[in-house]
């Protein structure tokens, strides 16, 4: 419940905000030219304007709360937003504020970008920040961070996971099982990268005395967000073993006599389906999953399953792990 409260006062604390007047003034500069200035500006200003604030230019310089309240005053602005950048070698530390016409100050960020090919992520945190209201650590996202937290050039955004996943199988089409649902658990690897995450998984379903199930196969799914709710979709291809005991009788039997038979199937199987990655960014992932499998052959076979849990991102320093709960 609490959760839900948060989430709902973020929420509209977002609405608000956006839609906003904002009066854009120019940045200072210590050790660090003028045109760079001018292009954090623009920065500033295209991320502001796509985040839906409107924004009015002033090419006032502010160093002072008040100064800035006066010239969202003056442009009829609800805020205004200024800054400084400071030059450091090659790094440049960019800081922001945003004042409130009435002379309050809303927020107040800080960020080094490594180079000067950082800034444009600099500014996205920074105006993410402001945004949500969340210091600049709790707002990394895979647009936004900065050169200094990764390890790999943003070109190569890729990585792998392993982990497993809990849950149950579903069957609603040539089940032997008298019970309506299968427990089990998944064992995967998965190998991501900006927008596309591929999956390698094996499976077990059972602990029925009359049926189980082995799900074998490769999954491609398109990531359909960049932030740490990450929702996503896709379709596969692999093999399904089936185990069951089947329960007949002889049809000319005087005695009626009866009994199980042991069969075994090896069917092709079509997977689809989706689910949410939460924390991704982060070195470990947690994963809601429904998948649909589509099982044809010897034996028809159709069946959904609910699972959830944990992978943990390959190291340097050692390979990955998880534990599924």
């Amino acid at each position: 419940m609490k959760k839900s409260i948060a989430v709902f006062v973020i929420l509209l604390g977002i609405s608000l905000c956006v839609g906003e007047t904002l009066t854009l003034l120019n940045f200072s500069t210590t050790n660090t030219d003028k045109s760079t200035a001018d292009v954090v500006k623009e920065l500033f200003r295209s991320e502001l304007i796509e985040q839906g604030f409107s924004v009015i230019d002033d090419t006032i310089e502010c160093k002072e709360i008040v100064c800035a309240g006066e010239a969202a005053r003056m442009n009829s602005a609800a805020k205004a937003v200024y800054g400084s950048l400071i030059g450091i070698g090659e790094k440049i530390v960019v800081t922001m504020y945003v004042v409130r016409s009435d002379d309050e100050i809303e927020f107040t960020g800080r960020i080094t970008a490594e180079s000067f090919e950082d800034l444009e992520y600099v500014v996205k945190r920074l105006v993410d920040s402001f945004i949500f209201g969340k210091p600049i650590e709790e707002t990394a996202t895979i647009d936004n961070i900065v050169e200094k937290e990764t390890f790999e050039p943003r070109r190569r955004q890729e990585f792998y996971t392993g982990g497993a996943r809990i849950g149950f199988l579903f069957p609603f089409t040539g089940s032997e099982s008298e019970s309506s649902q299968l427990f089990g658990y998944q064992v995967l690897g998965m190998y991501e990268t900006d927008t596309w995450l591929v999956e390698v998984m094996a499976g077990y379903h059972g602990f029925d005395e009359r049926e189980s199930v082995l799900p074998i196969g490769i999954s491609v799914f398109r990531l359909l967000s960049k932030k740490d709710i990450c929702p996503y979709a896709g379709v596969g291809l692999g093999v399904m073993l089936l185990y069951q005991d089947e329960y007949r009788c002889e049809p000319d039997s005087i005695s009626g006599y009866c009994d199980y038979l042991h069969n075994h199937y090896e069917l092709p199987v079509l997977s689809f389906g989706g689910g949410l990655l939460l924390f991704r960014t982060y070195s470990f992932h947690v994963n809601f999953d429904v998948r649909g499998y589509v099982a044809f052959g010897d034996k028809n076979y159709h069946s959904v399953s609910l699972s959830f849990g944990l992978t943990r991102r390959a190291t340097s320093t050692g390979p990955s792990c998880c534990i599924g709960l």
